[in-house]
C-alpha cells in the first residue's frame, strides 16, 4: 500500500510540475499574442496610410494628366492659329521704280 501511495504522490508531482509549467508557457503565450496584437495593428495602421497616400498620390497624377492632355490640346489649337494668320499675312512685294522700295 506504501509502495502505490508513494508511486500516487511521484505521479502527483510530476503532474503538477507539468501544469506549472503549462501554465507559465500559457502566460508565455498571452504574452506574445498581446504583443502580436501590437504589431498587427500597427501594422495595419501603416498599411492604411499608405494606401491613402498612394490614392492622394494617384488623384495628383491624374490631375496631372488631364492639366498635360489640355495643355496639348491648346499647343494644338494654337498652332493652328499660328498656321492661320501665316496664310493671311500679304506678301510685300517691293515696286521696283519706288525710290523708298
Amino acid at each position: 500500500m506504501q509502495k502505490s501511495h508513494d508511486a500516487y504522490q511521484k505521479c502527483y508531482e510530476r503532474l503538477r510540475k507539468e501544469q506549472q509549467e503549462i501554465a507559465a508557457q500559457l502566460t508565455e503565450v498571452h504574452s506574445e499574442r498581446g504583443k502580436l496584437q501590437n504589431e498587427l495593428k500597427v501594422s495595419a495602421n501603416y498599411m492604411n496610410d499608405l494606401e491613402a497616400r498612394v490614392y492622394d498620390a494617384n488623384k495628383t497624377a491624374l490631375g496631372l494628366l488631364k492639366q498635360v492632355r489640355d495643355l496639348e490640346s491648346e499647343n494644338a489649337t494654337l498652332k493652328n492659329y499660328i498656321v492661320d494668320l501665316k496664310a493671311r499675312v500679304a506678301v510685300y512685294v517691293p515696286v521696283k521704280d519706288d525710290p523708298i522700295d
